[in-house]
């Protein structure tokens, strides 16, 4: 094999993909991209245990939550990565990298999926062995039971840590006596804007202790807690007597802003936002209506991208379609079809919001049809024409300045 031919494609594998690749001979002989070769990292992923039959082929192994594929014979060892099949943000990488000991604050972690790197990876063999002889089954996964290896000892790890610094994981009793104080706490009207899971106060000190890190990345816990507390706590506001449309609208736009967020500042913003659109939801909208009123606000909720007819809720529910429309009109102050037009339109300002669906796509969507009718309706509850709704949004595109007359 020419040394120096491998050179040029481990640096250009680096240079063009942001692909580590680094090989070892059995004469010690070290090529790396970078020109210190200390900052050779196999120590943690060439001592993972893998089965005999694996020598001369490519296998994987998880480190954290990167990837490396790696390939050793008698003659030379050859470690592909890290690489990751999400995003990874720099701060994140940085860390990673220096826990396994490669000090490179610039270098990134590439997001590859698993079908690139191994395309990359018999391409860049062949280049270097200058035969390719390789396919897809000599690139092979950790087994199912390396995993379960792997997942085993990490709970009894996990049970050891727990154990040594006295941690006990609560109840689900005293979980649900928490969440409700919490839900309890935005129905009086008190601001928990900055009441960060699972702390509140003394009185739910056992909550705090008994909270787990649910990942090693600072930034991963708190997209996990922020997922947690989203999901959790918006049930407990439904029970409390929260419309379930706007809480699960809420959701929806938290958890699709999460889904970019670049630090954890963001996410702590976002964790705000949650509890003060959650406590307006409760103070303004907390229901205490018959039967046949939350029958007919679910009806319209999961029929609201459809046409839908007072005659078609009734049989639905097995009422009268005149004694329900009174019923509707007397406890909710709307009739029926005003209620369906402000929730059709509650849904299009989404769309307008968070999405790049023309006013034809979105009257299309919510059964607003034609355009023409769709744009009455929204100048109607909106004061403005749907263009001159998404052109009023702010900088951010996420926040509108008019509500639903």
């Amino acid at each position: 094999m020419d040394k120096t031919r491998a050179d040029y494609i481990v640096k250009n594998c680096y240079k063009i993909h942001g692909l580590l690749m680094q090989i070892v001979w059995s004469d010690e002989t070290i090529i790396t991209p970078f020109s210190d070769e200390k900052n050779m990292l196999f120590e943690d992923v060439l001592t993972y245990p893998c089965d005999e039959s694996l020598k001369g082929k490519y296998y994987r192994v998880p480190v954290k939550n990167f990837i490396f594929y790696v390939f050793i014979t008698d003659d030379i060892k050859i470690v592909v990565g890290p690489f990751s099949y999400e995003k990874v943000e720099r701060y994140e990488a940085n860390l990673f990298l220096k826990s396994i000991g490669l000090d490179k604050e610039n270098m990134l972690i590439p997001k590859l999926s698993e079908t690139k790197i191994k395309d990359l990876i018999l391409l860049f063999h062949g280049m270097i062995f200058e035969k390719y002889d390789l396919n897809q089954e000599d690139l092979f996964d950790s087994s199912s039971s390396d995993i379960e290896i792997e997942t085993k000892q990490k709970l009894v790890d996990t049970m050891v840590e727990n154990a040594d610094g006295e941690i006990q994981h609560f109840s689900y009793i005293r979980e649900k006596e928490y969440f409700e104080r919490l839900v309890d706490t935005l129905l009086n009207g008190m601001d928990v804007e900055n009441v960060k899971l699972p702390t509140f106060n003394d009185e739910f000190i056992d909550i705090k202790n008994g909270a787990s890190i649910l990942s090693e990345s600072n930034f991963k816990d708190a997209e996990y807690n922020l997922v947690c507390c989203v999901a959790i706590v918006s049930r407990y506001a439904m029970k409390a007597g929260g419309d379930e449309t706007e809480i699960f609208n809420l959701d929806d736009v938290i958890l699709r802003k999460l889904s970019v967020a670049k630090d954890i500042g963001e996410i702590d913003a976002l964790e705000s936002q949650f509890w003060k659109e959650l406590k307006t939801i409760l103070m303004g909208k907390r229901t205490k209506n018959s039967p046949y009123i939350e029958a007919v606000k679910n009806y319209v909720a999961h029929n609201i991208f459809k046409r839908i007819r007072l005659e078609d809720i009734a049989n639905t529910i097995g009422v009268n379609p005149s004694y329900l429309s009174r019923v509707f009109s007397k406890e909710v102050g709307m009739t029926i079809f005003e209620y369906i037009k402000r929730k059709k339109i509650e849904r299009s300002c989404n769309l307008l919001k968070y999405s790049d669906k023309s006013v034809a796509e979105i009257a299309d969507y919510i059964a607003l049809i034609p355009q023409s009718y769709f744009t009455k309706i929204f100048k109607e509850c909106m004061g403005m024409s749907p263009t001159e709704y998404r052109n009023s949004l702010d900088e951010t595109g996420k926040t509108g300045k008019y509500n639903i007359k």
